[in-house]
């Protein structure tokens, strides 16, 4: 089975979220810009393909229970989990590990799963491992109609590298 590893921010809209810890949720302050803003893209691929959707996304912190609540209902329900965190919160952010690390460590038990990391940033991932990545700009996300195209490609192929 196919695996998408899914970032959050500047996938599913764009990267400027802050936690508003009065209303105890995400929000977003651009006008014109609204949080979700590209999950419809993304469902109707994942309801077609089916494949395994893991977060691998900040978000975590607030634990998966949460996250999937602040979620639209047709988006919630492909979630399966959520990788370790790449940082961790002492009073700010403490990177702890590399994307690449969290998703090779969730797949310990499936070595031979077949997946992509879906994100908008990554840093320090290995070079011989560039076919999994599928990078969007955090301004576009999926609104980017070549990304859909090259996510669907993949989810399409048992064989095709995310990358091109």
């Amino acid at each position: 089975m196919a695996t998408i590893f899914l970032n959050i921010d500047g996938v599913l809209h764009i990267s400027s979220v802050y936690y508003d810890p009065v209303w105890r949720q995400p929000r977003m302050d651009v006008r014109g810009r609204q949080l979700w803003e590209w999950y419809v893209p993304f469902s109707v691929l994942v309801e077609k393909y089916r494949p395994n959707v893991v977060l691998r996304s900040s978000w975590t912190r607030f634990g998966l229970d949460t996250v999937r609540w602040w979620m639209p209902s047709n988006l919630r329900v492909w979630i399966s989990g959520a990788t370790d965190p790449v940082y961790e919160y002492f009073g700010g952010p403490v990177r702890v590990a590399t994307e690449h690390q969290v998703i090779l460590r969730h797949l310990s038990n499936h070595p031979d799963a077949r997946w992509v990391y879906l994100g908008d940033t990554v840093k320090d991932w290995p070079s011989t491992e560039l076919h999994h990545l599928l990078m969007c700009d955090p301004r576009y996300g999926l609104g980017n109609v070549e990304k859909r195209r090259r996510l669907e490609e993949w989810l399409a192929s048992p064989v095709a590298p995310a990358s091109q």
